[in-house]
Parts: structure tokens; sequence; C-alpha cells
């Protein structure tokens, strides 16, 4: 018997083989890996935010909003040093998530003048890195200006309903102002805070020019440029359309236009919720404008700015009832009427989890417009999906093939 085949070298080294069998693994591991852990921005180019801006900033409170191409279900990761991680849901899914392309969040419950992170989650997977907003550094602002608000309709005149209204004052104002339109159409921005270049709080002039971008669920999209005290209310636009009605009175077939600007705020037949409103109108440079509020305040002097503006906050309370402000400058007269609403009676229609509450049709443009609070829940509740990532099956398949050809080598 013969056995000179037991001293034959072998074609490969076994280090070799085992070495190559270890590098497979690695590579196999990895594309498992990568295959699980991949974020939502490589997955699906319909699933990206994009638009993500923060607006309503104030100290203690922000709205984040932003659309994805295909209804998704999100939510946030909201942290901040030295507090635990918090999750926010879209502040209209009360019961359930649902998806959609047009993503509204309200952070309520916020410290003055601190930093937060927050992070993007679609579909139960994380997108791109943390993002951060800081709250304002004011504890109490001390100036106020009305609300801006209006209708927004569909083309076949039917109400728009979620349709996101937002509101730049831009060079005014740094920050952007935001609602979302409820069932009859209607929606209120309110402006909280409103700071200029040097961070100090200002007031917003009657002739300033405002910026207003809508968009609905479908994404259409709606641009509107108009002065300030135009918007108070601004009139009705149709979504799908653009409107400069700083060049043009001609909206909807009506036309509107006033005939004098002694007073802008309120306006006629208004309903207010405070009991401090704020009268406001436009009169000669360094004059005085004549108020008389019947039946409580009578021959009451204001003096025109620089700019020609006027205000006044009565020092005391009126009272519930039908008043009637009367406006003298100059030989030019003007009256309005409007009411004061009761303590806690709705004047601004159904209620939101937010500021951005809704108007009635006789609502006031001066109001104090409370936030309920949003509870917000540290537990992340996640739906079982596919997960999401490109494809390594091709790479599995070769490292596999190429595992087995070294484990053969080894073998024969």
């Amino acid at each position: 018997m013969s056995y000179y085949f037991l001293y034959q070298k072998k074609g490969v080294p076994s280090w070799l083989a085992y070495s190559f069998i270890l590098i497979m693994t690695v590579i196999i591991s990895l594309a498992f890996k990568g295959s699980s852990t991949k974020i939502v921005s490589r997955a699906s180019k319909n699933l990206i935010p994009h638009n993500i801006t923060v607006s309503n900033l104030t100290n203690k409170s922000a709205s984040i909003h932003f659309t994805t191409k295909d209804p998704v279900k999100t939510y946030l990761s909201i942290s901040s040093q030295n507090k635990p991680t918090q999750v926010q849901f879209d502040y209209r899914d009360q019961k359930e998530q649902l998806p959609r392309r047009l993503h509204y969040f309200q952070l309520n419950q916020l410290s003055t003048n601190t930093q937060y992170g927050f992070s993007i989650y679609v579909e139960g997977k994380l997108y791109q890195e943390e993002q951060t907003l800081k709250t304002l550094d004011l504890e109490y602002p001390t100036l106020s200006n009305a609300p801006v608000f209006g209708k927004v309709v569909q083309s076949n005149l039917q109400p728009g309903i979620d349709i996101l209204v937002t509101v730049t004052l831009f060079p005014q104002s740094r920050y952007t102002y935001s609602a979302l339109t409820r069932s009859s159409g209607e929606w209120i921005a309110t402006l909280p805070i409103v700071l200029n270049e040097e961070n100090q709080e200002t007031n917003i002039s009657p002739n300033q020019i405002i910026n207003l971008h809508l968009i609905n669920e479908d994404l259409q999209q709606s641009k509107v440029t108009v002065k300030y005290v135009e918007a108070q209310p601004l009139r009705s636009v149709i979504i799908g359309q653009n409107y400069d009605f700083t060049q043009s009175d001609l909206v909807l077939g009506v036309k509107e236009r006033r005939t004098s600007q002694l007073i802008t705020s309120p306006i006629d037949n208004a309903v207010i919720s405070s009991f401090y409103p704020t009268f406001r109108g436009q009169g000669s440079k360094n004059t005085l404008v004549k108020l008389i509020i019947k039946p409580d305040i009578a021959d009451l002097l204001v003096t025109v700015d620089k700019n020609g503006n006027w205000q006044y906050t009565p020092e005391q309370p009126l009272n519930p009832g039908r008043y009637e402000l009367l406006v003298e400058n100059n030989n030019i007269e003007e009256k309005i009427s409007f009411d004061v609403g009761k303590s806690g009676e709705s004047v601004l229609g159904e209620a939101t989890p937010s500021a951005t509450t809704t108007l009635s049709p006789t609502v006031a443009p001066t109001v104090v417009v409370t936030s309920p609070t949003i509870m917000i829940t540290p537990t992340i509740i996640q739906d079982k999906i596919p997960q999401l990532g490109f494809n390594n099956n091709l790479l599995i398949l070769l490292a596999s093939t190429l595992s087995l050809l070294g484990l053969y080598l080894v073998l024969y």
C-alpha cells in the first residue's frame, strides 16, 4: 500500500483560508447591521422632512412644522440639559397617530432662555442629526400686538381645513408666526412677542408689509403680501392662488376700502375677550387725538408719535357690554362700536391645544389667547414597520459565496 498522498503539499495554506472566512464573516455582519440602522434620509426621498421651521417662539413655547411628500406618521424627540428626553406628537393626534404630509407640533412648558434639541422620527426611524432651538430671554412681554386672522377657502369655495398659515414680518422681526385653519377655514395667528434686529421688543407699524405663506395637506401653496393693518382681518383667499393686497383692493369680486385710518384696531363690531383692550390708530405726526369711549371714558387725549401712530390701553378694566369708540384728530372723526365679552366667554370659536385659536365670525383683533397645556409623555410608541435602508442582499450573497469557497479550500 502506498501513502505518498499523505505528504503532498496543499494548494492553499490553512491560515490563509481561515483568514479569508473571518473577513467574509465580518463583511456579512456589517451588511446586516447597515441594513437595519440606515436612517430615513437614505431610505426614501418621499419620506424626508422638508421646510423644517421653528415658529411662534417665545420664552415658554414654540411650534415646529414641516412637510413630507408622502403621508407618514412622525413624532419629535425633545431634549435639554439635565432633563429626560420627551416625545411630542402632532398636536392634532389626540387619540391616535395619523399619516400626514403636513406636520405641526406645539411645544409648551419650556424654560426661559434654554436651548433644546429636537430630532424628527419618520415611521419610527430617526431622520438625520439633532436640530436645536433656543427660547427667548424674556420673562414677560411688555408690548402687545394685535393678531392677524382671516379665512381660507378651496377652489370650490368650501372651507380650507388644516391649512398651515405662516406669517413673516421681516425685516421688522427675525421670527415667524404660524397657525392652522380650523373646520370653518378660519385662522388666527397671535404675535405674542415681536423682537427687532437688536432683540428688543417692538410694536408693528400698521403699514408694515407682512408676507403669508399657505400650504395644505395636498401641498398646494399660496403666497400673500398685505399690510399689517389690512390683515385684521385678512380678506378671504383661495388656496393655490397668490395675492398682493398692497397693489389691489379686488378680492373674490368684492371691493373693500378704508375711508380713514384714525382707528386701526379694533375693527367695527369686534368682540374683544380682554378687559384691557389696546386701541390703535393713525393721525398727524406729533399731534393729539381725542378719544371718547362711551359709556365709560370721555375726552381723553393721546399723543400721536413721530411715525404717525397712536395707541391707548385703559388703566381700569372695561366691564362686559357694548361700547362706542369715537376718535378725533385735525377735524377728522371716526367712530366704531365693539363688545367686551363676559369672563370665560368664548369669542374665538372652538378651542385648540395651541395658541393658534380659531375665530368666530365677529372676532376681535386684540385678544388675550390662553394656551391649554399639552401633556408630553416620555413613552415612545412605535408601529412594527419594515426596516428601511438600501438593499444589501447582493453584498450578503457575494460574501456568503466567498466564505463557502474558503471553507472548501480548507477541507479539500
